[in-house]
């Protein structure tokens, strides 16, 4: 009898004990447990403590016990799969009494088998594409430092796109709670950015985040996602500004600093072509929204204090929505991706923020919208995105291969503010039209060839138009 089965864990009662009364009582002998290796006592002791918090149980609760155990396994994201399997132990020849029931218990024992994922990966990789540059990056994941399933990660990037020039480096720390679902987390990051656009040879900027994360689980309707929320500081340095730069960049040379809240909500439900491990959705949906807050944190007995005052503050949201749904056992497949976004200015007394908060949109076929050092104002305050696509394999492929065909239409609108976004919602919009091949093996390789007709050409200097092509390739060591 399967008791719950999904991509990540799984639970079975044998059959003679499913043939007996979820209310008999049971003695739980022992707990099996193979795969732990490099898990330390302790988290073993946290992840199954309610099996063995009390040996005087019924079946029925001894079942809703080891699904708790499986889902703070689960929830650790160290293991592809947690299987327990509960039977009879006919090793034990004791007769135990128990004190809530008159039968006899049965003396069960639980097997636990764990799966775990690579706990320890040093991966590097390498995109190109060849209208823009390389970016090359350096990843070290670390998924149960001290055996306690707390996660690190660390991430450095050397960018050498066309327009964006920048090295970065990020470290990520997330540690469970009492419920592994739950998560307190942390990061720190650094970027050393040299963007032409913003007309400064050095923009640098050293952050925090500190906060929380729910992940969660419907058995029901295979709906998964998470919810995250904290708070985030930035220091920023704006060095050696042009004399020819814009007034906007201008205001903000030097250093400023910015504190803000965010919360962060996603959920969906996808399936994936399984050769493409995770990479080419099938069915399903996805959506998220992010938000921020800043200029508003509160301080310590409600003072205000220079650095907070000099603040800018604005609220900051943006929603993101996929859909996937496949024909002919999945030889066609439709896609729609909707996103948006809107930057409202909070401060009466200012009608822009910083430049680095605003928004710029990456758009195939063009140059990046919002990036135009010409312009004298740089970036957007609200957005539209969409990408409608039809994914077909080819006639010499087999139907598991991640291979595909595409035909997609990709548009988007920037623009300065929500009330000139509102006022002419199809003016502006700059649309590409792309015709090509697509190759996704998770995060380890990538590879789309195509051609891309922009269908706006009323600014011939942002066209990228004609045959392009992107590669990457991720090793895992």
């Amino acid at each position: 009898m399967t008791l719950t089965q999904d991509q990540d864990t799984f639970q079975t009662i044998s059959g003679d004990v499913m043939s007996a009364n979820s209310s008999h009582a049971v003695n739980l002998t022992k707990v099996e447990i193979t795969g732990a290796q490099g898990f330390s006592d302790e988290f073993l002791g946290s992840a199954l403590g309610p099996l063995l918090i009390t040996s005087d149980l019924t079946v029925g609760q001894l079942v809703k016990q080891a699904q708790l155990s499986t889902s703070y396994f689960s929830g650790t994201e160290c293991f592809k799969n947690v299987g327990f399997l509960i039977e009879k132990d006919s090793d034990y020849d004791r007769t135990v009494k128990s004190i809530l029931k008159e039968e006899v218990p049965l003396n069960l024992k639980a097997r636990l088998n764990l799966e775990p994922c690579a706990l320890k990966q040093f991966q590097i990789g390498s995109f190109h594409e060849s209208q823009l540059g390389n970016i090359v990056s350096l990843n070290y994941t670390d998924r149960s430092v001290l055996g306690n399933a707390s996660y690190i990660k660390l991430c450095a990037v050397l960018n050498r796109l066309q327009d964006q020039n920048a090295q970065s480096f990020r470290a990520t720390l997330k540690t469970p709670m009492s419920n592994s679902t739950v998560k307190l987390f942390g990061s720190a990051s650094f970027a050393n950015r040299s963007f032409p656009a913003f007309q400064s040879d050095r923009q640098l900027s050293t952050g925090a985040k500190v906060g929380f994360l729910k992940s969660y689980f419907s058995n029901a309707s295979d709906l998964q996602g998470n919810i995250s929320g904290g708070l985030s500081v930035v220091k920023r340095s704006i060095l050696d500004v042009a004399d020819s730069a814009n007034d906007e960049i201008k205001t903000y040379a030097g250093e400023c600093f910015k504190q803000s809240l965010f919360f962060n909500v996603n959920a969906g439900k996808l399936s994936y072509l399984p050769s493409s491990r995770g990479a080419f959705a099938m069915h399903g949906f996805k959506s998220s929204m992010r938000s921020e807050i800043s200029g508003y944190v509160p301080q310590e007995g409600g003072a205000t204090t220079v650095a907070s005052s000099l603040q800018d503050k604005f609220h900051k949201v943006e929603f993101s929505s996929k859909f996937f749904q496949s024909l002919y056992n999945p030889n066609i497949t439709f896609g729609c991706e909707l996103n948006a976004g809107n930057l409202t200015i909070l401060s009466p007394e200012s009608d822009t923020i910083h430049f680095q908060d605003k928004f710029y949109l990456p758009l195939v076929g063009y140059k990046t919208l919002g990036l135009d050092r010409n312009s004298s104002n740089l970036g957007g305050l609200s957005y539209l995105s969409y990408k409608l696509s039809i994914y077909s394999r080819f006639f010499f492929a087999k139907p598991i291969s991640p291979l595909r065909a595409y035909v997609s239409f990709t548009g988007a609108k920037l623009s300065r503010s929500y009330n000139d976004f509102m006022s002419s919602p199809t003016a502006g919009f700059k649309s590409t039209a792309s015709l090509g091949m697509l190759y996704k093996v998770g995060d380890f390789a990538y590879c789309n060839v195509g051609y891309n007709w922009p269908l706006d050409d009323r600014d011939p200097e942002s066209l990228r138009p004609g045959m392009a092509f992107s590669v990457s390739l991720y090793g895992d060591y």
